[in-house]
């Protein structure tokens, strides 16, 4: 499938920075154990990474959070955290440049969640909350 809005590489790597830039303040001293990449797509590694947890790789594949959640990590502990971030799913998914921008925000937040330690099921209750949201200011309009 051909993505419907590409954006350069230093655009999308931007849009990431930005994005994890934009988390709220309180939050900030607790993202300086993690490195945020950017990949053009998942490679066999990462969906071995799913599998090793279980989890069954449903369609695309758009972030993926590898490390110790913050939850599980001892007092003290300073264990390493790492978030990939997927550039050709999450403009595949994507329709609208603005839909990407915010594509690109909600996966970047999906797996900060995952770093603080929420689940794949307490984020799906969050994300259906926000995309209701999101249909109700914008009129159903991306």
């Amino acid at each position: 499938m051909k993505p419907h809005r590409r954006m350069s590489w230093h655009e999308f790597c931007d849009a990431v920075e930005e994005a994890v830039s934009s988390l709220p303040p309180p939050f900030q001293p607790y993202l300086e154990n993690v490195a945020v990449d950017v990949a053009d797509e998942p490679s066999a590694q990462d969906y071995a990474v799913l599998s090793e947890r279980g989890v069954a790789a449903e369609g695309l594949l758009l972030g993926l959070f590898i490390g110790v959640p913050l939850t599980k990590q001892s007092w003290g502990d300073r264990s390493p955290n790492l978030i990939k971030i997927f550039r050709r799913p999450l403009e595949q998914v994507c329709h609208t440049r603005r839909q990407l921008l915010r594509q690109i925000r909600a996966t970047v937040i999906h797996e900060f969640a995952h770093h603080f330690g929420f689940s794949e099921e307490q984020l799906e209750a969050f994300e259906a909350a926000q995309r209701d949201l999101d249909k109700r200011e914008h009129g159903g309009e991306e």
